[in-house]
Formats: C-alpha cells, structure tokens, sequence
C-alpha cells in the first residue's frame, strides 16, 4: 500500500515531532525492540506506531506481539518536566531510525529538525510559564506541635486517602488526584504509626496545570485549609509564611484564572490529555 494511501497517524501537531519510516520488506515488530528501549532508558517520551494491514489502522507497536508492518511512525514529544527536546536529540534519532530501516531496503522521512526544535523551545516556554504547584500551609503557632491522631482524623473526613508514599490524596470519582495533604516536616504519614506522630505544620498542595475544573478543586481545598487551621488550631500561610486569610486565597484564585486562560488559549485545556502528557 502507497503511504499517500493510508489514513493519517494520529500524531498530535503540537506535542510531537513524527519520524515517518516506510519499506517495501516488512519492519518486524521484534526489530524496534532496541529501539524502543533505548529512548525509554534516555527518559524521551516516543510513540511508535504501525500501520496493521489487516486491521486498516494505526496501533502501537509492541515487541512482544507477532507483528510487522511497511509502514511506521516514531512520535516524539517536544517538552514535558525535563525541558524541551533539542536538534541533537532529533537528529540523532532520525540518524539511529536510517540505519535501522537500511537493514530492510527502507526509507525514512524527518522534517526538519531546527524547526522542529525550535517549536520544542517554545512549548517548554509556555509549560514552565503555567507549571505552577499552588501550596498552602497550616502551622503549629507558638513552638506547638500538631498531633497526628487529629491529623489523621481530619484528613479521613474530608474524604482523603492516604498512599503508599506517606500523602493524603484527595481524587476525583474516576480516581484523578485533586489535591494533597503532607507533612511539613520530613517525614511521611505512615498508616498505623499516626498516633505516634507530631509535626510543626502540614502541607496541602495543588498541581495546577494537571486538574480539570480547577478553580473549583482549589476553592474546594481553600475550604479545606480553613477547616485544619481552625480544626488544629492553627495558621494559615502561603509559601513565604505571610498568613492567608479570605482576600489571600482570593487572590490566589484570580491568579489561577488567569493560568487557566493562558492554557486555553495555547490549546492545552488544563487537566486534559495534553496537559497529563506534559506535565507528568
């Protein structure tokens, strides 16, 4: 089948770069195993996809199945937390994809990469303008100590759930995480062990790029901040340790709608697909 006869792969334009790779032999799936492997070990994130003949469509592949295909696609996502993707990067991997099609008479298709590059440059300038982490903090006044056991009890009543790395986890009915709580002090919650536990302050702490409908999930957990400053006694403060009263977390929010417009307007809705894949 001609490539200029096959249905487009579904790439997403603005997160990846696409390295187009077509043969008349068949490209086991077996054969991309280094491959893959070798971009995992690097810590890039790449898509691989085959056009499956008998199923007319794209599908990733994966080396443990009996697959081959003519046609294929390594997808590379231009930015996530570690910064962008550079021309060294792309070239490297366009020249590592010829060597590998040679093997099978085929051919490989990369646009080019200063563009390419430079698109990478300013996804990951937008990423870390909107990559906030919103924290607010209650603290023991005083030289006090905040007891664990009521810790405890205040973040099972707000419906929160504590993990295997020592967080309450506020989520969402399909299991998304909202929210945190975590101990302000360098040491996790640990499950059996709270009511031998105190610490000076706790941490409650919003990713605000990763979480759909977020305003609301923020006003939810400024309700939240409020209830544990009263319910333990204690200070509600930001970051620089300024307390945090109404107008404060008011503030906050208007800040947070302004990040939310900025993340529309550049295509990447906040909590959805794009935003999960950049800011993993």
């Amino acid at each position: 089948m001609d490539n200029r006869d096959l249905p487009a792969p579904p790439i997403d334009e603005l997160l990846e770069y696409a390295i187009h790779i077509d043969s008349a032999h068949p490209l086991p799936g077996t054969a991309f195993t280094t491959l893959i492997e070798s971009q995992r070990g690097e810590g890039k994130h790449v898509r691989w996809l085959g056009y499956a003949e008998s199923q007319e469509k794209w599908v990733e592949i994966s080396p443990w199945r009996n697959q081959a295909f003519h046609h294929a696609v390594a997808a590379v996502q231009l930015a996530d937390r570690q910064g962008a993707v550079t021309a060294n990067v792309l070239e490297q991997l366009c020249d590592d994809l010829q060597t590998f099609a040679a093997q099978y008479h085929g051919r490989v298709e990369c646009d080019a990469v200063d563009a390419a590059a430079a698109r990478a440059a300013r996804l990951d300038r937008f990423c870390v303008d909107v990559d906030v982490l919103i924290g607010l903090n209650i603290v023991a006044p005083n030289e006090r100590m905040f007891a664990g056991a009521l810790i405890e009890q205040a973040a099972n009543d707000a419906g929160m759930q504590l993990d295997g790395t020592g967080v309450y986890q506020r989520r969402n009915e399909r299991g998304d995480i909202l929210y945190s709580l975590c101990n302000h002090d360098d040491v996790p919650f640990i499950a059996g062990q709270m009511a031998y536990l105190t610490t000076s302050g706790v941490t409650l702490l919003f990713e605000v790029p990763r979480i759909e409908n977020g305003v609301a999930v923020f006003a939810d957990m400024a309700r939240l901040a409020l209830q544990l400053a009263d319910r333990l006694d204690g200070q509600l403060v930001d970051d620089t340790g300024r307390i945090l009263t109404g107008p404060g977390l008011e503030k906050i929010q208007g800040q947070l709608v302004q990040i939310y417009q900025q993340m529309e307007a550049g295509h990447v809705p906040p909590g959805g697909r794009r935003a999960q894949r950049l800011f993993n």
